[in-house]
């Protein structure tokens, strides 16, 4: 016999030092975002402090799922009973993940921390009246940051790249970690690693087979990736002035981590390095989907 119940969890949007909260645009806030997550629809809210999430879904139970749901400590629970509630709260958790990674690539700033939630604290209840709390062990984490403005329009962007199952870019982590680092050394080191894991999983996106090659074999220079390869697969190319960066940056980093003591560094040309590096991610972005749109159209046509 299974039992429809409410699955709702709360989390915090861990942030790095020296930072604030989301600002959530008053017109049109607080936002709720809709993710498609194992089988699940749960729905994630930005809540109008900028500071936490909370995503809810509706699930029909076992009822021995609710013996689980109602012990009072954590720690009486078998491995197997914790292990099968790990497995229902894994669709909200991914969800408001997913939905965070987002904001962190998408937002204007980006002082979100890559481990991005914690404390999130999980109810259920039968008729979304009575709430009670899900048995857990409690992980604290401190913040007080702040990244970009969530506004209608950017809400509902991310809406849409939820709606077709996009996820954010590893490389953007890379990315914040440049932006963020005070050493010029590794903002340039990291602001290139960016390029190049973004630039490999954007082509493996568009084309799947080419996995195994950039993820396997000795990678091919920047250059080449952003030029021909990219060609060939998506019919652009980075400009030639991009591609001469490119070069000169995977240089550069080369140097910065076998001798980094021969590599004067410029502050400034350094900060431009790694806008550089973040414009060419968005174009990057912008490439990808609009050969999905165009390929979404295509199959429509035909």
């Amino acid at each position: 016999m299974t039992q429809q119940l409410y699955l709702r969890c709360k989390c915090e949007i861990l942030f790095q030092r020296d930072g604030n909260p989301v600002t959530v645009d008053d017109s049109g806030g607080p936002y709720t975002l809709d993710v498609l997550k194992g089988g699940k629809l749960v729905r994630v809210e930005v809540m109008q402090d900028g500071t936490t999430v909370e995503g809810k879904t509706v699930i029909d139970t076992p009822s021995h799922i609710l013996d689980i749901l109602s012990a009072v400590d954590y720690d009486s629970l078998s491995d197997a009973q914790k292990k099968a509630l790990s497995e229902l709260q894994a669709p909200v958790t991914e969800s408001i993940k997913q939905l965070v990674l987002l904001l962190k690539q998408e937002l204007p700033k980006f002082d979100i921390d890559d481990e991005l939630i914690g404390n999130c604290k999980y109810e259920w209840s039968i008729d979304e009246k009575t709430w009670q709390r899900v048995p857990f062990g409690l992980q604290a984490y401190m913040s007080m940051l702040r990244i970009g403005s969530l506004g209608r329009a950017k809400a509902d962007h991310i809406q849409d790249l939820l709606s077709r199952g996009e996820a954010a870019l590893i490389a953007t982590n890379h990315l914040h970690r440049a932006q963020a680092e005070r050493g010029l050394r590794y903002k340039w080191i990291d602001a290139t690693i960016a390029a190049e894991l973004a630039i490999k999983e954007i082509l493996i996106r568009m084309e799947p087979k080419l996995e195994v090659i950039l993820t396997e074999l000795p990678s091919p220079p920047l250059r080449t990736l952003y030029g021909e390869v990219l060609k060939s697969i998506a019919g652009v190319s980075a400009s030639e002035d991009d591609l001469k960066k490119l070069g000169e940056g995977s240089r550069i980093r080369n140097r910065l981590i076998h001798s980094p003591e021969s590599v004067p560094l410029d502050h400034n040309k350094v900060t431009n390095y790694v806008q550089f590096v973040d414009h060419l991610i968005e174009w990057l972005l912008e490439v990808s989907r609009i050969r999905r749109r165009k390929a979404l159209q295509q199959g429509i046509e035909s």
